[in-house]
């Protein structure tokens, strides 16, 4: 399928118009970008789009021909379909320089240079908007359902129902009646290492805050850690090595995170799922000698 559109920047003398050739496989390289950009733009306020070269539009230098057959171009500034028949005029395509395609909300835009020189002709697209775009290809999106479908399938550790499970991905916190339990065991807003959906713990604990389940400033994790099950205190007895939900010893941690007087350890099981903080607390020192001068 080929879409046509006039040149916003089209001066009259030069190229007048654009055609882009829509494959399946482009327009699912097109809508991967389209999500890309909405991803962005959810990271950066000043996100404004993603551009880059792409030399799949090709440039006219007359609309008389376009016109003349394609009655629908006197309607003013708008992409129209190509009929598969349609005889080309004879000074079309023609080529361009510096050509390249921007993503922006909701919008595709293709952009071209007359010549290498920056300060030459520029020629503009109108902006494809992208819900045409997914009209004329429904099978991109029934296909990228039923990616998505097999993606949702598979959930990160984070999402697992369980103690630190917060009900938003990447996040790890204790909530209950989807409020944030500041004091409870684990009150330390971490994001998942796994998934990595957050940069930081702060970023992850101002997302929580910004979809009201909590509030204030990240409290640091409290030494006092309440027992779930039967399992927790014999856990800490014993000095761990096992899993204090279902007693499993296939368990591995991360890094020891040191935060004043605690040091903080994330837990993990490999069988249960279930992800759980050792908490270390300052007791004793060893014997201190003086340093000679």
């Amino acid at each position: 399928m080929r879409l046509a559109c006039r040149l916003i920047n089209g001066d009259g003398i030069g190229f007048e118009y654009a055609t882009v050739e829509l494959t399946p496989d482009y327009v699912a390289y097109l809508l991967r970008l389209v999500d890309e950009a909405e991803r962005l733009r959810g990271l950066h306020d000043a996100f404004c789009e993603i551009e880059f070269m792409d030399y799949e539009a090709q440039y006219g230098a007359s609309l008389g021909g376009l016109e003349k057959n394609l009655p629908e171009f006197g309607e003013g500034r708008k992409w129209i379909k190509i009929p598969d028949d349609y005889e080309w005029p004879e000074d079309s395509p023609q080529s361009v320089a510096a050509s390249t395609v921007a993503i922006t909300k909701g919008t595709i835009v293709w952009r071209a240079l007359g010549s290498h020189d920056v300060d030459g002709p520029y020629y503009e697209t109108d902006e494809l908007p992208v819900e045409k775009l997914r009209c004329l290809f429904p099978q991109q999106e029934e296909q990228k359902s039923e990616e998505q479908a097999a993606e949702d399938t598979t959930a990160c550790d984070c999402e697992l129902p369980g103690y630190f499970c917060s009900g938003v991905p990447g996040i790890l916190a204790h909530v209950e009646n989807g409020q944030y339990v500041a004091g409870a065991e684990g009150a330390k807003v971490e994001r998942c290492d796994s998934c990595e959906r957050y940069p930081s713990d702060k970023v992850a604990f101002d997302k929580l805050v910004e979809l009201g389940i909590a509030s204030g400033e990240p409290p640091s994790l409290s030494p006092t850690l309440p027992h779930a099950n039967q399992y927790e205190k014999e856990y800490i007895d014993a000095g761990g090595g096992f899993c204090p939900n279902c007693r499993s010893d296939q368990t591995e941690g991360d890094s020891v995170d040191f935060d004043g007087r605690h040091c903080t350890q994330r837990m993990w099981c490999l069988d249960c799922h279930a992800v759980w903080f050792d908490v270390y607390t300052l007791s004793s020192v060893s014997s201190v000698e003086p340093r000679g001068n």
